[in-house]
């Protein structure tokens, strides 16, 4: 081979392995968007107390998976008894988290449900794949995860029942990794652009706060 081919073909070696722009935006993003929901759990824990014992220590829960089946069981800790409180073999239960005094909130297949073990009541507080309680106690936040190829909206509704309402933005725009102010009183939200054509999200992330007197009422969560 000729010299000068040689250093031809050891230069084309050596050339550096070059990350496509998108890939890495688009996994910058990704950190930037882990870090948040970290925060947002973080937030939660601040008046929620995560955890096996109820925030007024007179519950305590566990779970278990069996034949498919995800179980909650609650225990009243002055008497030791123990009361199946909640069955299902979709995806029960991710998120499991206790809100003051002894409310118990948590993911089923894309559903927020809370559960009181005084009354036994369950209800479904909105379809949400992923969620935040604010330090009050009084709200939900949430957003229904489609993979990145839908533009995801982030909504709020009373833990207690009533309007939802949504963060608003455009249909070029997504929004995720919610987290609530220290007073309750604003939400911040990591959005992103969505692209309708390609149906992906693109670009950078950044931080939106909005005001909860400024969100939007929407029909249902």
């Amino acid at each position: 081979m000729h010299p000068r081919s040689r250093r031809s073909l050891l230069a084309r070696n050596r050339q550096p392995t070059v990350i496509p722009e998108n890939s890495l935006v688009r996994a910058v993003s990704l950190l930037l968007g882990a870090a948040l929901l970290i925060v947002s759990l973080a937030a939660v824990n601040a008046s929620a107390a995560v955890g096996n014992v109820s925030p007024d220590g007179k519950w305590s829960v566990a779970f278990s998976r069996e034949n498919g089946y995800g179980r909650l069981d609650l225990i009243e800790r002055s008497t030791g008894k123990r009361y199946r409180m909640y069955r299902s073999n979709d995806s029960c239960c991710d998120q499991i988290t206790w809100v003051k005094p002894h409310t118990l909130v948590f993911v089923d297949d894309y559903n927020v449900k809370a559960l009181d073990p005084v009354s036994r009541r369950l209800v479904r507080i909105a379809g949400f794949s992923n969620f935040v309680v604010s330090p009050s106690g009084r709200w939900v936040a949430g957003w229904a995860s489609c993979g990145g190829h839908c533009a995801e909206t982030v909504e709020v509704v009373p833990l207690a029942g009533g309007v939802c309402r949504k963060v608003p933005h455009r249909a070029d725009q997504d929004d995720s990794y919610p987290f609530f102010s220290r007073d309750s009183r604003a939400m911040t939200v990591l959005r992103q652009r969505f692209d309708t054509k390609l149906r992906e999200q693109v670009g950078p992330s950044r931080q939106i706060t909005t005001p909860l007197s400024a969100l939007q009422p929407v029909a249902t969560c």
